[in-house]
């Protein structure tokens, strides 16, 4: 079950700013790679910069492409700017801690790795405690390194987590793959002809993960043919 979460917050130093320049010192939103994170800049004059932020943990991201309508209607308000106040739309699908703050930056933060072993100190942070963990462990012993499952984005504490799993059905003239994604990872889909022999080579082009299922259809007229989804970070 996914829930969401709005987070209104703003950047207006004082009412005469407000009044007098509305956006003109607002900087756009701006949101991590991996989804984590909303930036929103005042660069007000004397006043500035003062830096907004929304950070999201584990469990948890910012749906950047979110909008006011939806397929139906305005029956749930995703995103809304109104003066120089912006409503954020958090997925939440566990146990999370979402933190809101100022500080006087005025750049992306994208996410860290201080300690260079593959994995961003947040997500570290958030599934461990602390950057002890060097990325070649499995802490739930279900056959995933600890930056196997970053790059996956599952639990790494959870040994039911692990891999996406790829379903494959047919349809007219060949099969549909079907796989779930996570947010700021990209997924490439392969083929080849012989289970354990020949090169993999890609289908169709990189598939932006979103936090939804994504499809691919391969409607190439083949007796068998053999599926794998590789995933990367941007």
């Amino acid at each position: 079950m996914e829930w969401k979460l709005y987070v209104r917050f703003g950047l207006a130093p004082n009412l005469l700013d407000l009044m007098k320049n509305g956006h003109a010192n607002l900087g756009n939103e701006q949101v991590t790679l991996d989804n984590k994170r909303v930036d929103l800049v005042n660069n007000a004059s004397g006043d500035g910069p003062v830096r907004a932020f929304v950070q999201a943990g584990a469990n948890s991201s910012i749906n950047a492409g979110a909008s006011d309508k939806d397929s139906s209607g305005f029956t749930t308000i995703n995103r809304r700017n109104q003066a120089q106040t912006h409503q954020v739309e958090v997925a939440i699908t566990g146990n999370t801690t979402v933190v809101f703050g100022f500080d006087q930056g005025t750049d992306l933060t994208q996410p860290t790795d201080s300690d260079n072993d593959g994995m961003d100190d947040l997500w570290e942070t958030d599934n461990f405690g602390n950057l002890d963990r060097n990325g070649t462990g499995d802490a739930d012993n279900d056959g995933l390194t600890d930056l196997q499952e970053f790059v996956l984005l599952s639990n790494p504490n959870n040994a039911a987590s692990g891999r996406p799993a790829v379903g494959v059905g047919q349809i007219s003239g060949g099969f549909r793959l079907s796989f779930p994604t996570a947010s700021g990872r990209n997924y490439q889909v392969q083929v080849r002809d012989e289970v354990s022999s020949g090169a993999w080579t890609n289908a169709g082009s990189v598939i932006a993960g979103d936090g939804t299922t994504k499809t691919h259809d391969d409607q190439t007229v083949l007796p068998r043919r053999f599926y794998r989804v590789q995933v990367t970070k941007p």
